[in-house]
């Protein structure tokens, strides 16, 4: 919830209320307030104020912080497919499988005698588990923020009495209709979208692949001594130190450090036992 702190509530007024949200639709109240709550203010400033606001917040209150917004005056909205877009999956309770209602017992004595009886039994743990309180037998409506808190109670109860879930579930607009016409619903599992999103992680799993089998085995590295950032020798000369690490990512047998290894790397001193692909001081005269 909204921190309720005091300071907050003497500077900006007291906090906005969950109970203030239910109608909003998706439900998008907050969870922490930094300033004042904009549900409270909306009546305070002008129109003209809210857009310059949105567009550059500093040239309204100098010392905000916050960013900048200019792109919503911009964009240009695109309305010929919103009704598309609203047909979406919701929350949904499933008449044709649930109605009518009645008791277990009832139930198993209508189907007996070759009568109709819904698989809801009226247990109303719907209800019980919805923070807004409504029914969400009775249809959709404005209350609902979503949650999908009453398919989870629903589907353990028809795991209890064994009988298939689904009664409550996500749905579509479309779906709806057809079961209430005795029509089959269409799941399109496969796309446009689905295969564009399918070609892109192909595609990305595939560059992942080809920089997995193409990587380099091998890894070299000469960082200089820190300290001392170099020596001075007796006859004048300045010598530098370097750390040489190797590391060998392969499998298969370890390489060993050889002669030949310690005469190209001019005066390298490597302690005894230590493996190859460790680290080795090479000192170098400048």
């Amino acid at each position: 919830m909204i921190r309720p702190l005091r300071d907050e509530v003497e500077r900006y007024g007291h906090y906005s209320l969950a109970a203030e949200s239910m109608y909003d639709h998706p439900f998008q109240w907050g969870s922490k307030r930094t300033g004042p709550d904009l549900a409270r203010v909306g009546a305070k400033y002008s129109d003209e104020w809210h857009v310059t606001h949105l567009i550059s917040p500093r040239a309204i209150v100098p010392q905000s912080v916050m960013p900048g917004y200019p792109f919503l005056a911009e964009a240009d909205l695109d309305y010929h497919d919103i009704a598309a877009h609203l047909k979406t999956n919701q929350v949904t309770y499933r008449h044709d499988r649930g109605e009518p209602r009645v008791s277990i017992k009832k139930a198993d004595e209508l189907r007996s005698h070759g009568l109709p009886a819904g698989d809801c039994v009226d247990c109303y743990q719907c209800v019980a588990v919805c923070p807004t309180g409504i029914d969400i037998r009775n249809g959709a409506q404005l209350d609902c923020i979503m949650c999908g808190l009453c398919i989870d109670a629903c589907d353990n109860i028809m795991k209890k009495i064994g009988r298939p879930t689904g009664l409550i579930a996500y749905d579509t607009d479309i779906n709806i209709a057809r079961r209430r016409e005795g029509k089959t619903p269409i799941y399109r599992i496969v796309r446009p979208r689905t295969m564009v999103y399918a070609g892109l992680i192909a595609l990305v799993g595939a560059v992942m692949v080809y920089a997995l089998l193409t990587r380099s085995y091998l890894e070299i590295s000469v960082r200089h001594d820190r300290n001392p950032l170099f020596v001075t020798l007796s006859d004048g000369s300045i010598r530098n130190a370097h750390t040489v690490t190797r590391l060998r990512q392969g499998r298969g047998p370890r390489p060993q450090w050889g002669a030949a290894d310690e005469a190209r790397c001019h005066g390298a001193v490597r302690p005894a036992g230590r493996p190859a692909c460790r680290s080795h001081r090479l000192a170098r005269r400048a």
